[in-house]
């Protein structure tokens, strides 16, 4: 593959790897990401700062915890989501925001 990079180029080298592991590449998963990690990697490629998240409240008893948090872009756009789990709560705000930018978008 090298050789062929370096005699014909990428181009060339592309195809070669194409016409032989086309079909093992197709079967290749391709890991879905998570929203929080989704939406970092919209700001940065925006070349904005990171979103911020912060825990609103934390309600019920310890057995049942439930987690208000808030995403922040840095553009001070904002999502509110709850969960039992301030993780899970993140990733919920961080869809939202998401949601937010894609209608935006669309």
């Amino acid at each position: 593959i090298g050789a062929i990079y370096l005699d014909g180029g990428l181009s060339a080298a592309r195809s070669l790897v194409q016409k032989i592991w086309s079909s093992q590449l197709e079967e290749v998963p391709v890991a879905e990401q998570d929203p929080k990690t989704r939406l970092q990697i919209w700001t940065q490629a925006r070349g904005e700062g990171l979103p911020t998240y912060r825990i609103l409240a934390r309600t019920g008893p310890d057995h049942a915890v439930e987690f208000l948090v808030e995403a922040r872009l840095p553009d001070e756009r904002t999502a509110r989501a709850s969960a039992g789990s301030k993780r899970l709560a993140e990733q919920h705000a961080a869809r939202k925001l998401l949601d937010m930018i894609s209608a935006v978008h669309d």
